[in-house]
């Protein structure tokens, strides 16, 4: 998760595998949310995934 926007990123505990996962991190409490999500499979293949300001907090 990051923010400020995505310049920094920092690493979410996560849960779970395959197609189920689910992710804990402690939220500042205003601004913006951003996340990013990363995925590989055995043969190589990868995605990765961001949404800048997924969520805003008051």
């Amino acid at each position: 998760m990051s923010y400020d926007d995505g310049a920094t990123w920092t690493p979410a505990r996560t849960s779970g595998k395959s197609r189920s996962w689910s992710a804990c991190y402690d939220a500042p409490h205003h601004g913006y949310v951003s996340l990013m999500a990363e995925g590989w499979d055995d043969p190589g293949n990868r995605i990765t995934q961001e949404v800048i300001r997924a969520y805003g907090l008051k």
